[in-house]
């Protein structure tokens, strides 16, 4: 019969426990960095949606302005009748951007001749946009009765 003898150096080939432990460790903090770092990158990508459809809405706003020859009555409403938020491009721009931040409704300001819209952004604080031509960060929503981005 054959003797089987083993070394030391031979039995001591596998990982101990510890060893385990700190590389799941690592793993866990390094996958928790990337996670953060993904999740602040879909907040700006949705705070930039946001952003492009308040601007887009400017040259519909315009078109509006110039067949109707007013922005609409004195309002604080983003679907106040006989306005310029019930034409279908911006009542659909206002869905988007309602949906993109978390179901937070964008503030909608409009006279007869000057218009605002500002939105919650997904990092925090506004987006304004109004008639002059303004595109803004904002702390708050626009207050009542104004009618440009302040």
């Amino acid at each position: 019969m054959k003797h089987i003898s083993f070394s030391r150096s031979h039995i001591d080939r596998g990982f101990t426990l510890i060893e385990l432990l700190v590389v799941i460790a690592i793993i866990g903090i390094l996958s928790s960095v990337v996670l953060v770092s993904l999740s602040r990158a879909k907040g700006t990508s949705a705070d930039t949606s946001i952003k492009a459809s308040l601007s887009g809405m400017r040259s519909q706003a315009a078109f509006w302005y110039d067949t109707n020859g007013t922005y609409g009555p004195s309002t604080q409403l983003c679907n106040a009748l006989g306005s310029m938020f019930t034409d279908p491009t911006i009542t659909k721009a206002l869905a988007f951007i309602t949906t993109t931040n978390g179901g937070t409704s964008p503030t909608c300001r409009t006279n007869s001749v000057s218009w605002a819209i500002s939105a919650r952004l997904k990092t925090g604080g506004h987006w304004c946009v109004d008639n002059n031509g303004a595109s803004k960060s904002i702390g708050a929503a626009l207050g009542s009765g104004v009618y440009n981005c302040p």
